[in-house]
């Protein structure tokens, strides 16, 4: 695997846990944008133009692409984590999640070998990178 993609994948098994603040902080952004052209003048008149901005921000909701990438990203580390096994994500969660072990510390933990918890990761990528399609 390609140190690139290898590097890619690693940032958002980092960025994992954080995700689902990431796709909140970023719906409430699409929901209450800031307006710093506001109106000032009070009492003008009115558009022609009926406005409907419940539609128009469902519409910024469901066509944002951080949003949707960032839900696909999930999504697809979600589904990848349930098809590999109880040691792949012991040895992610030290490493990744937690941060609390290297892949070396996490495989003595988990009593695997280094070159199988080694083997184990890379099985990982390789179905992130398969998914994602890079």
């Amino acid at each position: 695997m390609e140190r690139s993609k290898f590097n890619f994948i690693a940032s958002l098994l980092y960025d994992y846990p954080q995700t689902d603040t990431y796709i909140r902080q970023r719906t409430e952004e699409l929901m209450y944008p800031y307006n710093s052209n506001q109106d000032d003048n009070i009492g003008g008149g009115r558009g022609n133009i009926p406005d409907k901005p419940i539609e128009r921000m469902a519409i910024n909701i469901a066509t944002d692409r951080r949003l949707t990438t960032l839900e696909r990203n999930k999504k697809i580390i979600d589904q990848c984590l349930d098809k590999c096994g109880e040691d792949t994500n012991k040895l992610v969660d030290m490493v990744y999640f937690n941060k609390s072990h290297t892949l070396e510390g996490a495989a003595m933990n988990t009593l695997v070998s280094y070159s199988k918890a080694k083997q184990l990761r890379l099985n990982l990528f390789e179905l992130i990178a398969d998914e994602l399609r890079i």
